[in-house]
């Protein structure tokens, strides 16, 4: 009768911490219902960017409608100056030194408050490139492409949850040239799907600069 009572009562513990643990994973998924938007790309082709503006001011009307900011990079409109042709013309954004100074990072992230509610985006592809920071700020010097490592690293609730590093090697000449050199188109690691913010760095960020393009998102709103 003692071993029947027990048993009964480890059964009815079990039941209870199974029922618990299944009730706290409804709620959870409960809490947030998220779903995907359009993708985008970004061309940064709205503005018109003047090169002879001290580090033009990146405004890209299609990002800010996504609800998405970038941080550190400045618009530059396709010249023999830029180095590394943009992947569709006529503008790019480049990771300046000038820019990294004033907003700390090179970055994509989520605007907090965004009309949209956009909680989170996957990042699918990109094109980049990498110069030398000749020409970054007033735009006097001809753009250098250089070969280099460009690390990503994506970030969800100031958590890394992802982190990759993509080689580019020029097409073309590596000295001043007024001959473009073509980025790469670089289709994104399933790590960066889930993010609110991605950091792009080079392997020499005092000297080479990030050029990028083309970056296409899919945006995810979530409601409680």
């Amino acid at each position: 009768m003692k071993a029947t009572l027990a048993s009964l009562l480890i059964l009815a513990t079990s039941l209870s911490l199974i029922n618990a643990k299944d009730s706290n994973f409804v709620h959870l998924k409960a809490r947030r219902h998220c779903k995907a938007l359009a993708q985008k790309t970004f061309t940064f082709d709205d503005n018109d960017y003047d090169a002879s503006k001290l580090s033009p001011l990146l405004d890209d009307k299609t990002a800010s409608a996504a609800g998405i900011r970038f941080a550190g990079f400045y618009g530059f409109k396709n010249t023999e100056k830029s180095g590394v042709e943009a992947a569709s013309p006529p503008n790019q954004i480049v990771g300046g030194a000038v820019n990294g100074l004033l907003d700390g990072q090179h970055s994509m992230y989520v605007a907090q408050g965004n009309p949209q509610n956009i909680d989170y985006f996957d990042l699918e592809g990109l094109s980049f490139g990498c110069t030398l920071l000749t020409n970054d700020a007033l735009g006097l010097l001809p753009g250098v492409a250089q070969p280099c490592k460009m690390t990503m690293t994506g970030y969800y609730q100031g958590k890394v949850i992802g982190k990759r590093t993509y080689n580019y090697q020029p097409d073309g000449q590596t000295q001043s040239d007024p001959q473009q050199v073509k980025m790469t188109n670089q289709v994104c690691h399933h790590d960066f799907k889930g993010v609110d913010k991605v950091v792009f760095t080079t392997d020499n960020k005092l000297l080479k600069a990030v050029n990028l393009d083309n970056i296409i998102v899919v945006p995810h709103t979530c409601t409680q």
